[in-house]
């Protein structure tokens, strides 16, 4: 299949990033949102290695579609990160 080729050879030559959301709280037309990250790098190889770990802080407003972000604050467990960062968290 076409589809699934493009996605595995996209997998293959691309780290993968996954986040996961949670506690919202919504104020009038803001909602201001609290999640603990961990993001993990999938290299070519297979191999996993622990890239970040720590927290986002969120204000959306969501009066009018579409939503925006009012700011987004990233708090990380650790004061080391990687130099060739190009990727934002």
């Amino acid at each position: 299949m076409v589809v699934a080729s493009a996605i595995r050879g996209s997998l293959n030559s691309h780290p993968l990033r996954r986040r996961v959301r949670a506690q919202i709280r919504v104020e009038g037309g803001i909602a201001e949102t609290r999640c603990n990250f961990l993001a993990v790098r999938i290299m070519h190889d297979g191999d996993s290695q622990l890239f970040a770990t720590g927290r986002y802080l969120d204000r959306i407003a969501i009066a009018q579609t579409p939503f925006r972000f009012i700011e987004r604050l990233v708090i990380l467990d650790s004061q080391k990160i990687d130099t060739l960062l190009v990727l934002p968290l």
